[in-house]
């Protein structure tokens, strides 16, 4: 049985549905099992650098929005390979580092803003 559900409310969306498109100017951009959305490569990564010269000068293939920079904070969505990411930072001074997956609400924006 197939049910149509439409809502902004993603939280909604993914306690009660097992698949999810995400449709664009009428068109379906993406659509995806959403445990496999979820599991996908894309990460919220968030780094504190001990330099604010540090975070400017960052760079690493993979990083597909920068969510905020401030200060000596860098925060991103990345899809790129996990490992390189943490090989790029072994040399760096970080405070912290935080890497998760993103919510559904993120995920959604990330192809909708695409």
């Amino acid at each position: 049985m197939t049910i149509f559900f439409s809502s902004h409310v993603l939280s909604e969306v993914q306690i009660l549905c097992k698949r999810v498109a995400i449709i664009k100017e009428g068109k379906i951009i993406k659509m995806e099992d959403i445990e496999n959305l979820r599991k996908k490569q894309l990460k919220k990564v968030y780094i504190e650098f001990w330099d604010q010269r540090k975070k400017e000068s960052f760079s690493i293939a993979g990083i597909e929005k920068v969510i905020s920079s401030a200060d000596n904070i860098l925060s991103f969505m990345y899809s790129g390979n996990i490992n390189e990411l943490v090989s790029r930072l072994s040399g760096e001074k970080i405070i912290n580092l935080m890497i998760e997956e993103p919510s559904l609400d993120e995920i959604f924006m990330h192809y909708y803003k695409q």
